[in-house]
C-alpha cells in the first residue's frame, strides 16, 4: 500500500503549512517585486519624496535634536552644516531594508492582524532605526572621518539588518495570542 506524503490535519489543526522552499521562493518573488516597483518609483518625480522628503528632513530634524549646535540644514538629496555635508543616495533611505522585512513577513503564516501590525510597526522601526543611522554617521564625520567609510558600508548596514531580523522574530515568531472568548 502506498504511503501519502502529504502534510495531513487533524481536526481543529487548520489547513497545513506551506514547506520551507516554496516560502522561501515567495519571499524571493515578492522582494524582487518591490524592488522592480521602488526602482520604478526612485526613476520618477518621487525621489525627491524619498530622498529629501522621507529621509533628508527628518534627519535633520533628528539631528538638530542631538545636537542642536550643528545647525544642520536639509537641502535637496544633503545634510549641511558649517564646516561639512553629507550626501545621501538611493539605499541610504533604507527602503531597501524594509522591502526585505515586507516580504519576509507576507511570506509567513501569521493570521493577517499580526501581519498586519508586523508590517506597520516593523516598517515604522525600521524607518526610525535609520534615521539613527543616519545622526550615527553624521555623529562620526565630526568625531573621526577615519571611521566613517566602515560605519557606513559595514557596521551601520549590519547593524539595521540585525536590528531587522530580531524585530521580525520578536513580531512573527511570537507565540500566538489567546483568544478571547
Amino acid at each position: 500500500m502506498a504511503r501519502s506524503t502529504a502534510p495531513s490535519t487533524s481536526p481543529g489543526e487548520g489547513p497545513a503549512k506551506a514547506p520551507r522552499w516554496l516560502k522561501v521562493a515567495i519571499f524571493l518573488l515578492l522582494y524582487a517585486v518591490y524592488q522592480w516597483g521602488y526602482q520604478g518609483l526612485r526613476d520618477s518625480r518621487f525621489d525627491d519624496w524619498f530622498i529629501h522628503t522621507l529621509t533628508v528632513v527628518p534627519a535633520s530634524s533628528l539631528i538638530d535634536l542631538i545636537f542642536p549646535a550643528a545647525a544642520v540644514q536639509p537641502v535637496n538629496d544633503k545634510l549641511i552644516w558649517p564646516d561639512g555635508s553629507l550626501t545621501l543616495r538611493a539605499g541610504c533611505d533604507g527602503f531597501e531594508v524594509i522591502g526585505i522585512f515586507i516580504a519576509a513577513v507576507l511570506s509567513t503564516d501569521v493570521g493577517w492582524r499580526r501581519g498586519l501590525l508586523a508590517l506597520l510597526a516593523g516598517c515604522l522601526a525600521i524607518w526610525m532605526l535609520n534615521q539613527i543611522r543616519i545622526a550615527v554617521l553624521f555623529a562620526v564625520l565630526q568625531r573621526d572621518r577615519g571611521w566613517f567609510d566602515l560605519v557606513h558600508t559595514v557596521l551601520g548596514p549590519l547593524g539595521l539588518i540585525a536590528a531587522v531580523a530580531a524585530i521580525y522574530v520578536w513580531m512573527v515568531r511570537r507565540p500566538p495570542e489567546p483568544l478571547m472568548s
